[in-house]
């Protein structure tokens, strides 16, 4: 066990650390600096080679069961991990990232990992981050956190309050940027986010519609937004939201729904008319409501009798009935009793998957009278089913009402669901219970002796080769919803197991 520290260390140790990380500091600095010649390219990985060998020496010093490190070492050593030149995007030059990447960058972030849950290292670099900065430690924040994440050691409870500091410094980034898009009047610069938010990367999109949004709020805190701004606004998104599939579940759509719903409300504008073709506009912005909940019903009542001989009433009667699942004040047990017939043959159509998603939907909320009569008249499960009616089904199973449990005893429960099914506030594997949890920022903030961080339940190879067995069953009933990223995603999952088959 080593403790660099001026009492417990041999000064040669603590001078031979000071030393290695100078002579990789000046090496980097005069290898790369612009102002001296041009390093031949014969000579440049010989030189970045060098400077290698010096972090890979102080690396195997680390190694060697330190437990503690004093001011002076933790600010040489976090100096230097979070020095510019130790990463590839500092450099413009092609060959001299390559180099950086290859034989720089992964000891560096070696010795990262010996260090990060080092109380000193922690105060260096938050002190660096929430000081005055003298340069930018995004990426030296980014390090820390995968630092911590790669390790499959318990968190202590200093580390989190470190990443509690980490967040809010980063954070500051979202707030800066939305500050500056509304100071600055850059039509590209408002462009590039809007553009984001359609990005596969939901992390991005994720950003992208938080930024759009504070600067969104800034203009109206200072009354920037005129009538004319919030129409063009709402045309806008709304020709966005009508871009997407008509029960689409993409992502980005969710972010184009929230600015709809916003300029809806900043402009105080009336509801659409309750048709089809205002489906995706109604499902945003309108509010449960008692009145427009029996305007929607009346409607489903009407064309109900004819929706599974018409393709374009069956679409109305789900939407319909997704728009009545919003409106929880409204009683559609009569409904569910006069159409019990049409919705078994719905339900017996196997591309039907729309229908039978919002349909036990709407039923998980009917009384005990209408979900017996549903569930006595609904066919045993043959196979894969569809996971509301899988809910449904596992609600009457665990129901108080006698009747319910003894006609639900013929329906089997999909093993996957049971597997995936959790209710809120359940405990799973030690994790926490995140039901319980609060925070308030700037606050004490308190975590536990371990996290239990990156602990997951082991299954044997035998039971994961069922599991996906038995999902790729339900997946044949559901890939007429898939839209291209599900299909990019299938791809991915063929090719992982065709490398599996010898």
């Amino acid at each position: 066990m080593l403790i660099l520290q001026t009492k417990n260390c041999p000064n040669w140790l603590r001078e031979t650390v000071f030393h290695l990380c100078d002579v990789v500091t000046v090496h980097l600095n005069s290898t790369f600096d612009i102002d001296n010649r041009i390093v031949p390219a014969e000579k440049l990985e010989e030189l970045v080679d060098g400077i290698r060998t010096y972090i890979v020496l102080l690396y195997h010093i680390l190694q060697k069961g330190v437990v503690y490190v004093d001011d002076d070492v933790a600010v040489c050593l976090m100096d230097l991990i979070m020095c510019e030149r130790t990463r590839p995007s500092h450099y413009s030059d092609i060959e001299k990232q390559q180099l950086i990447s290859v034989l720089v960058r992964p000891h560096v972030l070696d010795i990262l990992e010996l260090l990060y849950k080092f109380q000193k290292c922690q105060e260096y670099l938050i002190s660096s981050v929430l000081g005055t900065p003298k340069f930018d430690y995004f990426d030296a924040c980014m390090d820390f956190i995968n630092a911590v994440s790669t390790d499959d050691a318990d968190v202590l409870p200093s580390t989190c309050r470190t990443l509690q500091q980490t967040f809010e410094y980063l954070f500051k980034v979202l707030d800066a940027f939305g500050c500056l898009l509304y100071l600055v009047g850059n039509i590209e610069l408002h462009r590039y986010f809007c553009a984001g938010i359609f990005q596969k990367d939901f992390i991005t999109s994720q950003v992208c519609a938080d930024i759009l949004m504070l600067c969104f709020r800034l203009k109206e805190a200072n009354k920037c937004w005129t009538d004319h701004a919030i129409k063009e606004a709402m045309a806008h998104w709304h020709k966005c939201n009508n871009s997407y599939a008509m029960f689409s579940t993409n992502p980005s759509q969710l972010h184009v729904q929230r600015f709809l719903r916003y300029f809806h409300c900043l402009g105080k504008q009336e509801l659409p008319v309750i048709s089809i073709q205002n489906f995706r506009h109604l499902s945003v912005v309108a509010k449960s409501d008692g009145h427009v909940g029996m305007k929607i019903l009346k409607r489903l009542e009407l064309i109900s009798t004819s929706a599974p001989t018409k393709v374009e009433l069956y679409y109305e009667v789900v939407a319909l009935l997704e728009l009545l699942v919003h409106h929880d004040q409204i009683d559609c047990s009569h409904w569910f009793q006069r159409t019990s017939e049409m919705a078994n043959k719905l339900l017996g159509i196997d591309k039907s998957i729309s229908f039978a998603n919002v349909y036990f939907k709407l039923l998980a909320r009917a009384n005990g009278s209408t979900k017996l009569l549903i569930l006595r008249g609904l066919p045993p499960n043959a196979g894969c089913t569809n996971w509301y009616r899988e809910k449904f089904l596992d609600s009457c199973k665990v129901s108080d009402d006698a009747q319910l449990r003894a006609f639900s005893a013929r329906h089997a429960i999909y093993p996957l669901f049971k597997a995936l099914h959790v209710e809120p506030g359940t405990v799973v594997d030690g994790s926490f219970d995140l039901s319980k949890s609060s925070y308030i920022r700037h606050g004490d903030h308190k975590c536990p002796v371990s996290s239990l961080k990156r602990r997951r339940s082991e299954l044997a190879p035998k039971e994961i080769l069922r599991n996906i067995y038995e999902a790729s069953l339900q997946l044949t009933q559901c890939t007429a919803n898939f839209d291209a990223a599900d299909w990019e995603l299938l791809k991915k999952v063929m090719a992982n197991l065709s490398g599996i088959v010898p």
